[in-house]
């Protein structure tokens, strides 16, 4: 639902679906079996700080583009095995991840939002309006189902409460 206005973005439910512990390089493989697409794993600052000591990190690298995103609060590292692998592996243009099918890192700055999903979630159990935070499909099925409303005893009465 939350991808319902970008078409060429898919869900993927494939870590969903597997037993045992999910990995984002099984993942991955499982992906580049099913597509013959350029992958890019896109991250923020802080995830891709501790990239190197993922499980299987230098496969990912085989599978897939890593796009770094800011995030608040957050920076990248100066100093490490990451700091070193952004700095041998680092495109400017997002036009040169075409040019192969993995392993280049590409920085992108995007427009932090300050919000979270556990602060959304707070927010309605407490009767307050979030539609402006939410894609508009994910805020109508999250109203239809009552999602995330504490018991009905402790909720403010608002418009995600029908009173019953």
């Amino acid at each position: 639902l939350a991808l319902e206005a970008h078409p060429k973005l898919i869900a993927d439910d494939h870590e969903l679906r597997r037993d045992g512990p999910s990995y984002t390089a099984d993942t991955l493989r499982e992906l580049r079996a099913k597509v013959n697409e350029t992958l890019c794993l896109i991250m923020g600052n802080d995830a891709f700080a501790d990239f190197t000591s993922w499980y299987r990190w230098k496969d990912i690298l085989g599978l897939a583009h890593i796009v770094v995103t800011t995030r608040p609060g957050a920076q990248l590292p100066r100093r490490g095995a990451a700091a070193e692998l952004l700095k041998e592996r680092r495109v400017s243009d997002p036009q040169d991840l075409m040019l192969d099918s993995s392993g280049g890192i590409l920085r992108c700055a995007v427009q932090p939002i300050d919000i979270s999903a556990t602060a959304i979630r707070a927010d309605i159990a407490a009767g307050g309006d979030v539609a402006a935070a939410l894609p508009e499909p994910v805020w109508r099925y999250i109203l239809s189902r009552g999602l995330y409303l504490a018991a009905p005893s402790e909720r403010k009465l608002s418009k995600v409460d029908d009173g019953n």
